[in-house]
């Protein structure tokens, strides 16, 4: 496998770890290096949803998210999303 190509990355690292990341994958699939996510984050996730044998829930810095590029949400597509959840 080549070397996977950083997107973004928290400005605070303590030397080579510490550091949430977020990186591709040369199959265009995305890597992430984050916290791994407290266990009553589970019960929160939307329905019809969950983590599977082999997954983990991890919780990566919005701003390390914004820096890879990610755009949240509006308010109006976020009411949308609830409405259709329903």
């Amino acid at each position: 496998m080549t070397h996977l190509k950083l997107l973004a990355a928290a400005a605070s690292c303590v030397g080579e770890s510490t550091c949430p990341a977020i990186f591709e994958l040369p199959n265009g699939d995305l890597a992430l290096i984050g916290k791994e996510a407290p266990g009553e984050l589970h019960e929160f996730l939307p329905q019809g949803t969950g983590v599977g044998p082999g997954e983990q829930l991890v919780v990566v810095p919005r701003s390390v998210a914004l820096a890879a590029g990610w755009q949240p949400p509006t308010t109006r597509e976020r009411a949308h999303s609830v409405s259709d959840a329903r």
